[in-house]
């Protein structure tokens, strides 16, 4: 779908433009509606990249397992595996975060024996298809996710839904995908507050990132709103500790080290583990990188047809875009890489701003140097030697996602969707563009 300049766009909530979230692609009636009414309507599976096994005899040094999760969040099952296994969580590996509120199958190595692993008990947790390797899970390496999620409780039923999907899934496939935003998990969706934190972090206002992390009651947050709302008005750790639930774990780590060590605000960020400390920089980031994926939008540039200037991905053997090299397009090259982005062999990328990304030039550059510019960033703020691992060299990223074995079941009052979609895309962005809810209902 090519736009013009000013076309009326539905808009989301507030919730959602904190985040960036600013506009909906498509123009069609959102069905409104609910994912995850109950666990087990948002499934997702990954699609791995498994580790060599190791011929028996022999034994690998890391064993491999797929792990099928019940409403478990990724980091908080890595600590109760890690827990039960009697090893440190950093010894557990994955490719991927999942949601916490679904069924989840992934695969994730341990630094364990198979016969551990195969003897932990986890309510809600499987653990099936063990083998050794000497090879161990990275972060990032897997293909993507497939998902089969039901859409309940629409604003609109029987053939009035079935059009208004209709509609959207025809914009969409004109697109030859959607666009490709970071989605509300990467924020938090009850509490959307990562990317504040992120934004501290990279100021180097640590008191005001631990704070806005332990503190800042939002609406939503039914499990914290109340001991925040109090920690924040009265600023005593030591009642906060007794009154925060056991489910803010984080929280009570972080307000247990201020305790014992009053004003060291970087010690207490440093209770997160390395890959959640570097989420808050990343969120930030992409925060940004949807406000410029959607002013490209409102300004009505294709996100499928190059533009001079552009910076376009290439793919690797798996048809996955590579985030850190990428062609300009020029007069010269552009109808060859039309085709090449037209077959998804290739993608226009946005900025995803760090230490050492590097920004388009022509129309798509202007917008990226107007957010960066607005938000006063230089490359060196994303090297921060206080928190390494929160550093971020930054990456370039397609601006539309592809979606691949795409299968739609529309009843009178509800609506099933299966595909399947490449790493680092969220399931959630594709589903926004049917529903359209002011709330975040996912």
């Amino acid at each position: 779908m090519s736009s013009a300049p000013g076309q009326n766009r539905l808009r989301p909530g507030s919730a959602e433009c904190s985040m960036g979230l600013e506009l909906f692609y498509t123009t069609s009636t959102g069905v409104g509606g609910k994912l995850r009414k109950r666990t087990e309507d948002f499934v997702v599976e990954e699609v791995s990249m498994y580790p060599a096994p190791v011929k028996p005899p022999k034994t690998g040094r890391f064993s491999v397992a797929k792990v099928k999760a019940f409403n478990w969040e990724t980091n908080r099952l890595v600590k109760r595996l890690a827990r039960d296994l009697n090893i440190r969580s950093h010894k557990v590996h994955f490719a991927g975060t999942k949601d916490k509120r679904g069924i989840t199958t992934q695969l994730m190595s341990f630094e364990a024996s198979p016969e551990d692993l195969k003897d932990l008990r986890i309510p809600d947790v499987t653990i099936s298809d063990v083998y050794t390797s000497n090879h161990r899970l990275k972060l990032g390496r897997l293909y993507g996710n497939k998902f089969d999620i039901l859409l309940s409780n629409p604003d609109l039923e029987g053939k009035a839904l079935e059009e208004a999907i209709k509609e959207t899934q025809a914009q969409l496939e004109e697109l030859n995908g959607f666009p490709n935003f970071f989605g509300v998990q990467r924020f938090g969706a009850v509490r959307p507050i990562t990317h504040n934190v992120g934004k501290y972090i990279v100021q180097r206002k640590f008191e005001e990132a631990v704070w806005e992390y332990i503190g800042r009651p939002l609406p939503g947050d039914t499990i914290g709103f109340e001991v925040r709302t109090n920690l924040v008005k009265t600023r005593d750790l030591e009642s906060a500790l007794q009154e925060y639930p056991k489910e803010l774990e984080f929280e009570r780590a972080m307000i247990r080290y201020l305790i014992d060590n009053p004003e060291d605000y970087i010690g207490a960020l440093r209770r997160f583990p390395q890959n959640l400390l570097a989420m808050f920089v990343h969120s930030y980031q992409s925060y940004i990188f949807n406000l410029i994926l959607c002013a490209r939008i409102e300004r009505g540039i294709s996100l499928t047809e190059p533009q001079p200037g552009d910076l376009v991905l290439p793919v690797d053997k798996d048809g996955l875009p590579i985030h850190t090299e990428w062609y300009e397009v020029t007069v010269d090259n552009r109808k060859k890489l039309t085709k090449l982005v037209g077959a998804q062999r290739a993608f226009i990328s946005g900025l995803v701003f760090g230490s050492e990304t590097e920004f388009a030039s022509g129309v798509q550059g202007e917008i990226e140097h107007e957010f960066i510019n607005r938000e006063k960033l230089v490359p060196d703020d994303f090297v921060i030697p206080e928190l390494l691992p929160a550093s971020s060299s930054g990456i370039r990223r397609e601006l539309a996602a592809p979606v691949s074995n795409f299968e739609l079941e529309i009843t009178e009052d509800s609506a099933r969707f299966k595909f399947q979609l490449n790493k680092g895309t969220y399931a959630t962005s594709l589903l926004r563009e049917y529903m359209k809810t002011e709330a975040i209902n996912y």
